[in-house]
């Protein structure tokens, strides 16, 4: 291919030929090109390398024409291709999106069921266990006081039935009493009416009272065998009930014993399986401290999503981009837009990564001016894991690591001594000559006074080099970007007039890497261990705990039922004896039809005593007399009887009423300690359901996860076949251009050879100079010894056509041409990465045609080209 023409400037070109000075190299390419010749090597050049011109001639622009047209047709193909495939690769990242999405919700998920399984500590599942054994013994205390108070009952209601029979008697007895008072009142009054021969009428009628008073109580005495029989069947029915009642008590009561067993077996058992649970946790716990001991680098590699008219802006392929993306966006296109996504791409990197440093290193001195190899090594090592997760993100590498090595090591450590003997501030003198590194300040090391904190300084380094390095252009990134292999790199501190560097070393070739002593995958596998056996004892536990809950459910069901029951056995038993007081009612009712007979027959006494003599009147009137004292002092003692008997029947009721206040107090407490065994089952049910949901929560994450993979896998392949494809076009496009650039030197030429003589130099350079141009024989004296001195100064030196020396405070430099670049290329800039390669000075013959060239520029404008 051919390059661009270049106009030299003659009187240094002259300068060069006369004295054998030194021609210092100038960099004129995008990227370096490897020479054996170091770089500022002097090259000598003097008069005898300047050769004859031989007159040629020029190609025309047609011999390139035809395959400048067929390169263009390929370079359009290829460009089709890289939009069908850049089209899949947009679907992918679709589908990718979409499942990332589908892993956020089963995460947040599990997060949930987590939250829950969280609650199910140890100490709660204790408290209920420690809830259901005070339940049990409430219970049992319950039954003791229930079946006391039933007995009591029973013994009671006995004696209330009694109580009941003495008072009904009582009160039979002073009603006939009074009815006896009245009786003997009437009897005294009919006599006495007698005695003067009034009273007949009322004699009779109360005669006609006393007889349907005997069949009032004829009938009461019916009624009362009626209701006997009645009670007696009721008293049957009532023993019955409660017989039964009692069997049903007794039966649940058995059950619940039975549960209560079978809960206390199955809480013994929970209590073995939850000692090896805790083993296995703190097994676990154990482990995972081994593994926090260690640091932890998790560089993400997240999205973010813009809109399309940025998109369409920067030259994106999606709306949601990478860093990657984003850096080679701007390699393409570099513009403050460019400059922009990038920038806000490093911000959403640095705060979607996660880098932990051990808390231990808190407690490690360390000396800045005399770190020792093996801090060296372990601060090297932590960065290298970075670079590691950084290239992967950017998908170079993928199965490889980088590492440190001990050559690299020495030469990073080499290099900081450099800088510190040179002493000046690398900000404004620039890197050492051939240096290869970043190089990234730290300040007075205040804050590094600690393993910790020099860590953090290494993490401030790598986001200074990867992602805040904008002011130069992202060199440093490229750095850290190992796109074909990795190498090693080591890490160091310099103390430059005391401020603090960084300094990162890579190395130009494969070294033996430094074992990593952290053997995390160890202790990676000791906590998987631990995990797996810790879900064995969950497992067992889960188990455990089901069998308990089930023991649990059981016992609250068995006593549910037993309650049941109690309560029925406490209606039966609430039920009053009614047969002995219905034997009662009826004895008395006899003893009342007997007292009506009796009325009735002292009712006709009366009537016939009218008819009787005198003497007889007043006989019947004292005995009349005697018999209302007698009738009067029986009703006294029949009111005091009742009085007394009733008090004992009040008292009796009372102590009953208690009782039965007692029971329905029992029940009501039975029921709470239902309520509560039956909470109790269903909390130890919650424990048990919390950790099956996340297990299936964790298990649709796994599916999601695996589904993301697959995409991503899919992804990848596409993402890679996109950049075979993107290669090849890069491969044709720099064809196309070289065959454009090559048309365009030609249609050149052939506008100049117009108006010059074109001519070939013996290296091939072809050079233009104008028709009619004198020629010098001789060349310019110059003063050597003054040239000498002028070039000693450094400054830049010139001779003007007369030989004379003149010193420029500037000297004027050439500049590379501009290149077009295509997708995904990128110019190299870093110091580092040109330092990697060194510069060709040129040949020889080279430096005549730069020499001849200038010679002839004495006597005019001269061009030249050079053919690679």
């Amino acid at each position: 291919m051919m390059k661009k023409l270049k106009t030299l400037t003659t009187s240094t070109a002259i300068a060069l030929a006369s004295v054998g000075g030194t021609a210092f190299a100038q960099e004129a390419q995008a990227t370096p090109v490897v020479s054996d010749t170091a770089v500022n090597e002097p090259a000598l050049v003097t008069k005898s390398q300047v050769k004859p011109l031989e007159k040629s001639e020029v190609p025309a622009p047609s011999t390139v024409k035809p395959a400048l047209d067929a390169q263009k047709a390929v370079v359009k193909d290829a460009e089709a291709k890289i939009d069908t495939a850049k089209a899949d690769v947009k679907a992918k990242e679709a589908t990718v999106a979409s499942t990332e999405k589908e892993v956020a919700t089963a995460t947040q998920a599990v997060k949930d069921a987590e939250a829950i399984a969280s609650q199910v500590t140890p100490a709660k599942v204790a408290e209920v266990k420690d809830a259901q054994t005070k339940n049990l013994e409430a219970q049992t205390a319950n039954q003791e006081a229930t079946e006391a108070t039933n007995a009591q009952i029973k013994t009671e209601t006995a004696v209330l039935a009694e109580k009941q029979s003495d008072v009904a008697t009582a009160k039979e007895n002073l009603e006939q009493a009074e009815k006896d008072v009245q009786t003997a009142e009437q009897t005294v009054a009919n006599a006495e009416s007698a005695l003067d021969g009034t009273g007949l009428a009322n004699a009779e009628k109360d005669l006609k009272e006393a007889q349907k008073g005997v069949k009032d109580a004829e009938t009461t005495v019916s009624d009362a065998q009626t209701a006997f029989k009645n009670a007696t069947k009721a008293d049957a029915d009532r023993d019955q009930a409660i017989k039964s009642a009692e069997t049903d008590v007794n039966t649940k009561n058995d059950a619940v014993k039975l549960a209560k067993e079978k809960l206390a077996t199955a809480n013994q058992h929970a209590e073995s399986v939850d000692a090896k649970l805790q083993t296995a946790q703190d097994e676990l716990t154990k482990a995972q401290d081994a593994l926090k001991n260690v640091d932890v680098v998790n560089i993400q590699n997240p999205t973010f999503h813009i809109s399309d008219s940025l998109r369409d802006k920067i030259g994106a392929k999606s709306n949601d981009i990478t860093y990657k993306d984003a850096y080679e966006l701007w390699g393409a296109n570099d513009n403050e837009t460019t400059r922009r996504v990038m920038r806000g791409m490093a911000v959403q990197m640095s705060s979607a990564s996660t880098i932990k440093i051990s808390e231990a290193d808190k407690n490690r001195p360390v000396d800045l001016n005399n770190l020792t190899d093996d801090q060296l090594v372990e601060i090297s090592q932590f960065y290298a894991k970075m670079l590691t997760q950084l290239n992967h993100n950017f998908g170079y590498n993928e199965n490889k690591k980088a590492y440190v090595s001990s050559e690299t090591l020495e030469r990073s450590k080499r290099e900081a001594k450099q800088y510190e003997k040179r002493a000046l501030d690398p900000r404004t003198a620039g890197h050492i000559p051939g240096g290869i590194e970043n190089l990234m300040p730290m300040g007075n090391g205040s804050d590094e006074q600690t393993m910790y904190g020099l860590k953090q300084a290494v993490i401030r380094a790598f986001e200074l080099s990867s992602y805040e390095d904008e002011p130069s252009k992202w060199e440093h990134l490229s750095s850290n970007l190992f796109n074909k292999a990795y190498k090693p790199v080591a890490l160091t501190i310099a103390n430059i007039n005391g401020e603090y560097w960084m300094l990162t070393t890579f190395s130009g070739s494969q070294e033996d890497p430094i074992e990593d002593k952290t053997d995390i995958a160890t202790l990676e596998k000791a906590v998987a261990t631990a995990e797996s056996n810790l879900e064995k004892a969950k497992t067992a536990s889960e188990n455990a705990k089901n069998a308990l809950t089930t023991a649990s459910t059981d016992y609250a069901s068995a006593l549910s039922l037993k309650t049941e029951a109690e309560k029925v056995l406490a209606d039966a038993m609430a039920t009053p004896l009614q047969a002995q007081v219905a034997e009662n009612n009826l004895r008395l009712a006899n003893i009342a039809l007997e007292n009506a007979k009796k009325r009735e027959a002292t009712a006709s006494e009366a009537v016939a005593n009218f008819s009787a003599s005198l003497a007889d009147k007043k006989t019947a009137l004292e005995k009349a007399q005697d018999e209302l004292k007698s009738a009067k002092t029986v009703k006294t003692i029949a009111s005091q009887a009742l009085e007394n008997t009733s008090a004992k029947l009040e008292d009796q009721e009372t102590k009953l009423d208690s009782l039965n206040k007692q029971v329905t107090k029992l029940l009501a407490e039975k029921d709470a300690l239902v309520k509560e065994a039956k909470e109790l089952a269903e909390q130890l049910q919650a424990y048990l359901d919390a950790p099956v949901a996340l297990a299936n929560a964790q298990d649709t994450q796994a599916k999601a996860e695996a589904k993301l993979e697959t995409a991503k896998a899919e992804l990848t392949t596409a993402q890679s076949t996109l950049e075979d494809l993107l290669s090849a076009y890069r491969t044709e496009y720099a064809k196309l251009v070289d065959l454009q650039t090559d048309y365009d030197e030609l249609v050149d030429l052939a506008e100049k050879a117009q108006e010059n003589v074109v001519a070939t130099l013996p290296d091939g350079t072809v050079i233009a100079i104008p028709k009619g141009a004198p020629t010098a024989e001789v060349l310019p004296e110059v003063n050597v010894d003054e040239l000498q001195k002028a070039l000693a100064t450094g400054k830049e030196v010139t001779l003007d056509a007369q030989g004379k020396v003149v010193v420029k405070e500037k000297r004027e430099t050439y500049s590379a041409p501009a290149v077009k670049l295509v997708e995904n290329e990128k110019v190299t800039y870093s110091r580092v990465e040109r330092a990697k390669t060194l510069p060709n000075t040129g040949e020889n013959s080279s430096v005549a045609m730069l020499v001849f060239g200038a010679i002839l520029g004495t006597f005019g404008l001269v061009t030249v080209r050079r053919k690679n």
